[in-house]
This record gives C-alpha cells, structure tokens and sequence, in this order.
C-alpha cells in the first residue's frame, strides 16, 4: 500500500540521515501520527524538525513519513495509520 512512498523515504534517508539511521530507530515505540515516536520524530526529535532538517521536496506522505492530506479525514486514518507503520518495520527489518 505504501510501499514507494517508504523506499523514496528510505532512499532520501539513506542520503540525508546520516549513517547509522536505521539504527536509531526504536521499531516497538514507532508510532505514526505522534510527532515524537515516528520515523523523523524519533531520527530528529520531532516529525517537523526533521522535515527542516531533510529540507525534502513535496509532502511527507510523499516519503511514507505521514499520510497523504486526503486520507487525514477518512474513516481508516488509525488503519492506515497501523498500515504505514507495519510497512515501516517490515522495511527495516
């Protein structure tokens, strides 16, 4: 489902992380819509910091960070939400 979207985070990670990201990653603690605990809150402290830090083109769901606007008002936001976190892990496994 949100299979590109992860691998154009994973690749914009690869280059702007910093080595060693996918370390600092707690897998258990990933939580996708708190600010602290997803992928960029748990890499630069909060989502928006490290959408600063990444200085990334487009929106944040474009690199499976977060969801897309659309889907932030529809009935499945926590499904989708346990989606991109499942697709995540699945990736840093």
């Amino acid at each position: 489902m949100f299979e590109q979207e992860i691998a154009e985070g994973i690749k914009l990670l690869d280059a702007k992380g910093g080595f060693g990201w996918r370390d600092r990653i707690d897998k258990d603690q990933i939580v996708m819509y708190n600010p602290y605990k997803c992928i960029l809150g748990q890499l630069y402290g909060d989502y928006w910091k490290g959408c600063r830090e990444l200085d990334f083109p487009g929106a944040g769901a474009d690199y499976g960070f977060a969801l897309a606007f659309s889907d932030e008002y529809s009935d499945s936001v926590y499904t989708a939400y346990k989606q991109l976190k499942w697709e995540w892990i699945s990736e840093l496994s």
